[in-house]
């Protein structure tokens, strides 16, 4: 099943929650949970607050910066009128987030879900979200 372009932002924004994984990874040097309603412009500034806190592995703060970088192109894309590439956009910056969270897992930092009810499993294909 194909996630739709607000479920690509929840899916964003879960890491950021305050039980999601990137929230965790870097407690207690982190910027802190970000709310729910929070916009792609505070995504942005979270992603960027969570690389500079030097809490995670240098591999998952580059992933999480292109993440933050493909939020910010969805972002200028937002009233362009464009869906297909704004949903491109978001659907990048939701793959470097998954990267991020596997460089974590590499180092051993909290293996949360995604989101709760999720899974992430891995095949020879990449990795797949699941409910």
């Amino acid at each position: 099943m194909r996630l739709s372009a607000a479920e690509i932002v929840t899916e964003l924004l879960s890491a950021l929650g305050d039980d999601g994984w990137l929230t965790t990874s870097t407690a207690p040097a982190g910027p802190g949970p970000v709310a729910a309603s929070a916009g792609l412009g505070d995504i942005v500034q979270a992603f960027r607050a969570h690389c500079r806190t030097g809490a995670l592995p240098p591999a998952a703060t580059r992933e999480l910066e292109r993440a933050a970088n493909a939020a910010v192109r969805a972002q200028a894309l937002e009233d362009a009128n464009d869906p297909v590439a704004l949903y491109g956009e978001l659907g990048i910056s939701l793959a470097y987030l998954v990267q991020a969270r596997g460089a974590c897992m590499d180092q051993g930092l909290p293996s949360l879900p995604l989101r709760k009810n999720a899974t992430l499993t891995s095949s020879p294909g990449g990795e797949r979200i699941s409910q």
